[in-house]
């Protein structure tokens, strides 16, 4: 264990939540799903990332899911050295106008659906620590904190 220094600045802490997951998941035929990001998903995202980033994934499989004028997410789908085939869940976002109304649950059910059908059996997301409201939701839907992670500002006081 790496104990911080006293008085060590420490920023962005990430819980990163994982499940199992089960043959025959479906989604609700509102989500879309595309091999890259559209101008109404971008838009909805509202952070500029490059789309060659949002798209990038070593020996996988990427999707984008929308639902319209409402969620957008990403699903990327691996393989770990041991064989095990993994979804991982990212860039989700709700407009604020329609948080707490099955939105992100529909929109992640669908994208782990989607990771299912291309034979993955665990999934993971990782989520701000304070945004309590999306850790509620992924522990809703079974996920789990499998480890926490953080970024550790070095200063010459700190060393």
């Amino acid at each position: 264990m790496f104990r911080l220094p006293h008085g060590a600045h420490t920023e962005a802490e990430t819980i990163v939540m994982t499940r199992e997951l089960t043959v025959g998941l479906g989604y609700e035929s509102d989500v879309a799903l595309a091999p890259r990001p559209d101008d109404q998903w971008s838009r909805l995202y509202e952070r500029d990332v490059p789309v060659e980033v949002l798209t990038a994934v070593v020996d996988g499989e990427v999707v984008f899911a929308t639902i319209d004028d409402v969620a957008v997410g990403r699903g990327a789908v691996t393989v770990a050295p041991d064989g095990t085939r993994w979804v991982g869940l990212s860039a989700v976002h709700i407009v604020e106008a329609a948080r707490r109304r099955g939105a992100g649950r529909r929109l992640c059910e669908a994208l782990l659906g989607w990771g299912a059908e291309r034979a993955a059996t665990r999934a993971y997301v990782q989520v701000l620590a304070d945004n309590a409201a999306a850790t509620r939701l992924y522990e809703s839907m079974g996920f789990g904190v499998h480890h926490r992670s953080r970024y550790l500002r070095l200063t010459p006081r700190t060393l």
